[in-house]
């Protein structure tokens, strides 16, 4: 189904509180809509996606299968369980989470401890392979088998089928799994986390809905007995609330089958109904402010909470859908003007309408920005709130939306084919969870352009006015504990102030016409070869651009293109340090010395490709994503940018103040402070290129050096790029030489650029590190490693990948299951690009204050045995099946080889090495293993570093 793509800030808070949350638009009241033709049947049913095959088990359990290549010889299977936490009763908080884990904790046909250990053994990886999670309105369980044979299919089906009918449930692995999850729940605390959940519990006044967070209360987590999950598991998991999804290479009837044998237990009995949460409308006004001493940015939202609307199910109600989605579209657009042309006292700013978490229909406007700019913010959302009620939209902005509708719609029709099949499944969940028909994307496609002729801006802009209605809403203010924080009577009053005002209309401007007056001169290429292993065109443009491209269609429709400027970074010093991650989060908003940010917007509504960039220790790089048909309009704005680029001064301020705040949060978070005590310890002191930015750091640039810095990399700096995707040599080489050709001659990249720059000092272990921070979060950080190998020395990080992949299975039986000392851990083996002799091998954890020195302990503990004795036997054969399903399903992704390929020549990698790299990895043995670890790990070369919260 068509889904809005806007989500507000009090949305995503509400989605951080679950595992995962969904929200889709429904369809706001009233009668036949306006301007709707003669032959619209409002009342025609959606269509279902004809590839599909569905039915329901004599049980009444429903099963959804589909025959799909993507990954080609695979299979994955979901059971899908529509209950969550919203359906636990005051004393069984957390109690549907809980039982998640249990899941893999002990069935008639798994016992404890095994089914981790099991599906290793067919190559899947914990996490990646195997997962689940629990939302307010559902659960589910996932499996992708390493290949589509029956007997592999059915050990999944028979592990869910296990899930769904017969876990164990055993007292002793309930009391051992406490502590797992007790360090999951403490894994998320931290400022906003307290916000959240301070204010969940009064949004939906009356309702059970604020104490329904599916994590749960400690006094469950510690409390709950064997009775308990059974009252649960008996009363919920029953076949009529439960589905099976399927998608594999394999014929649908034998999936079928396999589906009848695995899951036809059990008695047909109608579902549980829900569990009444008890939403009502809010009848005034009122303001809430929650306050946190470690805030340092402060959110405005203006809420209105309703019961939940009925899914569309109709070609009305999605009609209906459609309307108020175009709404919401036009005025986050509007915003996001505003705020480029610093018309507005925010960072942010939007709104969305919808069905939120099977819970309640949510109206959320808000906006983010400096604590002492509330009043401000709160003038300004609302005033714009009311200006788009009292006034609607021009007919141009609706055009605009319509067309930010249909681009997707008409790319998702090209690129459906190819999604894999956990995305696939992922959106079925969704659909049974909003109660909605599964739809195709050609379907959706035919949908929209039937109904988007129907639509005006007159409707739209009613429609927006009825589904925004402030006659009784909740101002939300969350806000830093100090002098700026607002009192709650203060804040109503300047809401209401706000919303009696009738702002005058938005008047449109000007709107530029085209990207570029004339296309750029074509350059030449002077130098082609073809890696034929790979299907890699390496090729050599006469002004020393260096350009990879490797055709690719197992992702239909879709292109990546990476530019990497060499440098970056690694050219700053103390004077500027900060200047490249500046000028990157600036290019976000790209603009001209002849067009605005806003010109640029106004240019790519409707095109399906997206220019961005980012800032790496040695590089600066520009992306340019999307489908083949709009590639070269994203090609001519990176073009733009490598050229005339400019630094609008909007974005340099909204740059700044994010930096000031995000560097002030740094300093109450203990993985925040981990994370700067990691790079002070680990570097030799002094060498403020690879620390944190500072906040003196942040005040010291200005826009004008920024834009000199800038110049200069895109004058000077070599450049290596990137073209994978679906997409023609002879169209790649076009793009590339017109638009990358003609820049201005530069040297060629090389592996030895800038040697004398890499150059660190290394400093000598063993070292043990640790600081406190001042924090009301009960919550301990550690880290454990040593210094590992460089990325050009392939034997070595072969060898060291694997030891870490062997070693988070280790962590996650010892560390978690047996200890309960963390929630997640998982080594990991970073070889180093940069500097040499600084690759890294770690682990890193949250956990209790009061564990963290024996995590510390332990952790080094596990790495001198493995230095010591290496791996087992079976251990090496697990790892081998595991990346040999993890490489042959990562070498079909067009993002594995961008990735591969985006720095080959900078970084010295080898396209040769690349594809011998999964049988080399079948050839490695435990003696190999062991050495090379050996080799890397010792008292010289190991560090603990642990941050605990000061008392």
């Amino acid at each position: 189904m068509l889904q809005s793509s806007i989500v507000p800030a009090v949305q995503l808070a509400l989605a951080s509180l679950v595992c995962a949350a969904g929200m889709a638009a429904v369809p706001v009241a009233g009668a036949q809509p306006v301007g709707q033709p003669a032959a619209f049947r409002a009342d025609e049913p959606l269509p279902v996606d004809p590839r599909l095959t569905q039915g329901v088990l004599p049980n009444g359990m429903r099963y959804i299968v589909m025959q799909h290549a993507v990954p080609p010889g695979r299979a994955a299977a979901w059971l899908h369980v529509s209950t969550g936490s919203l359906n636990e009763t005051q004393a069984q908080r957390g109690i549907a989470h809980f039982l998640e884990h249990m899941a893999f904790n002990g069935s008639k046909n798994f016992s404890p401890g095994s089914v981790i250990d099991f599906f290793q053994q067919l190559g899947l990886t914990f996490g990646r392979h195997q997962n689940a999670s629990t939302r307010f309105d559902r659960t589910g369980y996932r499996l992708e088998m390493p290949d589509n044979k029956p007997e592999t299919l059915g050990k999944a089906l028979l592990f869910l089928s296990d899930v769904a009918f017969r876990l164990t449930l055993s007292p002793d692995e309930i009391e051992k799994e406490r502590g797992v999850i007790m360090e999951e729940k403490r894994t998320r605390l931290g400022a906003q986390q307290r916000v959240q959940e301070a204010w969940i519990k009064q949004i939906a006044p009356g309702s059970i809905f604020g104490d329904r967070i599916p994590i749960g209360v400690e006094e469950t987590i510690l409390g709950v007995n064997q009775q308990d999950f059974k009252d649960y598991y008996g009363k919920w998991y029953v076949p009529s609330n439960m589905a099976i999804f399927v998608v594999a290479d394999m014929d649908p009837a034998a999936m079928v089958e396999m589906i009848k044998k695995n899951f036809s237990e059990g008695q047909k009995k109608p579902p549980t109904p829900d569990l009444e949460i008890g939403i009502r409308p809010y009848t005034e006004s009122r303001a809430v402010v929650i306050s946190d001493p470690e805030l340092t940015r402060t959110r405005i939202s203006v809420i209105r909470v309703e019961p939940l609307r009925p899914a569309a199910i109709t070609v009305g109600g999605l009609r209906a859908q459609l309307v108020e989605q175009l709404g919401v579209i036009a005025f986050n657009r509007r915003m996001e003007k505003k705020i480029a042309r610093a018309e507005v006292n925010c960072l942010t700013a939007g709104l969305s309408a919808g069905n939120f978490t099977g819970a309640l229909r949510l109206v959320g406007a808000n906006a983010s920005g400096e604590p002492s700019k509330w009043e401000a913010m709160l003038t300004d959302l609302c005033t714009e709130l009311q200006r788009a009620r009292l006034h609607g939209f021009e007919a141009t902005e609706i055009e605009d939306a319509m067309r930010e509708v249909t681009a997707p719609a008409e790319a998702a029709v090209q690129s459906e084919p190819t999604r894999n099949a956990v995305a696939i499944m992922a959106g079925w969940d969704e659909s049974l969870g909003s109660g909605e028909p599964i739809t195709s994307a050609t379907q959706d496609l035919t949908l929209l352009k039937r109904l988007l002729p129907t639509i005006d801006a007159k409707e739209v802009s009613s429609t927006f006015a009825v589904a925004t209605d402030t006659s009784a809403v909740t101002i939300l203010v969350e806000s830093p504990t100090g002098a700026n924080m607002p009192a709650e009577a203060a804040v109503l009053a300047a809401a209401k102030a706000a919303l009696a005002k009738s702002p005058a209309a938005e008047v449109a401007g000007a709107r530029a016409t085209a990207l570029m007056k004339e296309l750029p001169e074509a350059g030449a290429i002077v130098k082609t070869d073809l890696h034929a292993p790979s299907g890699v065109v390496n090729f050599e443009l006469a002004n020393g651009v260096t350009v990879h491209f490797r055709d690719m269609d197992y992702k239909k429709d879709q292109v990546s293109v990476s530019i990497l400027l060499a440098g970056g970074e690694l050219l700053e010093s103390a004077a500027n340090r900060g200047v490249g991650d500046a000028v990157v989060r600036v290019l976000g908003q790209p603009a001209t010395s002849t067009l605005a940010s806003t010109d640029i917007q106004d240019l790519l509504v409707g095109k399906t490709v997206r220019v961005g960039g980012n800032s790496q220790p040695d590089a600066l790089m520009i992306s340019v994503t999307g489908t083949p048909a709009d590639l070269e309009t994203g090609m001519q704005l990176a073009h733009l940018m490598l050229t005339d680029p400019k630094l609008e001064q909007a974005a340099f301020d909204h740059w700044r103040t994010s930096q000031l705040q995000a560097i002030e949060a740094l300093k109450f978070s203990p993985a925040g402070v981990l994370t700067r005590q990691v790079f002070a310890t680990i570097f030799p002191p002094g060498e403020v290129r690879v620390q944190p930015l500072t906040a003196e750091q942040v005040n010291a640039l200005t826009i004008e050096s920024c834009e000199a810095w800038l110049r200069k990399l895109i004058t000077e700096s070599p450049i290596e790029v990137t073209i994978v995707g679906d997409l023609r040599k002879e169209r790649a080489q076009e793009l590339a030489t017109r638009y990358l050709g003609s820049l201005p001659k530069r040297a060629a990249i090389s592996g030895g650029l800038y040697a004398d720059k890499r150059k660190l000092v290394r400093p000598r272990g063993p070292i043990e590190s640790s600081a406190e921070v001042k924090t009301k979060t009960p919550q301990a950080q550690v880290v454990a490693g040593f210094y590992g190998p460089d990325a050009e020395n392939f034997a070595d990080t072969r060898l060291m990948r694997a030891a870490a992949q062997i070693l988070t299975s280790r962590m996650i039986r010892e560390v978690r299951e047996q200890e309960q000392l963390v929630y997640s851990i998982s080594a990991l083996s970073s070889p180093s690009r940069y500097f040499p002799g600084f690759g890294m091998f770690m682990a890193r954890a949250s956990t209790k204050p009061e564990s963290a020195g024996r995590l510390g302990q332990k952790l080094q503990e596990m790495y001198t045995l493995f230095a010591k004795d290496g791996p087992t036997p079976d251990e090496v054969d697990v790892y081998k099946k595991q990346i040999a399903n993890t490489m042959e399903e990562s070498m079909r992704e067009p993002g594995f080889w961008a990735g591969r390929l985006q720095s080959l020549a900078y970084h010295k990698g080898s396209l040769d090495e690349i594809m011998g790299d999964a049988a080399a990895s079948q050839l490695l043995t435990a003696e190999q293993i062991k050495a090379c670890f050996a080799r890397y790990y010792s008292d010289q070369t190991r560090w603990t570093i642990t941050i605990r919260p000061s008392p």
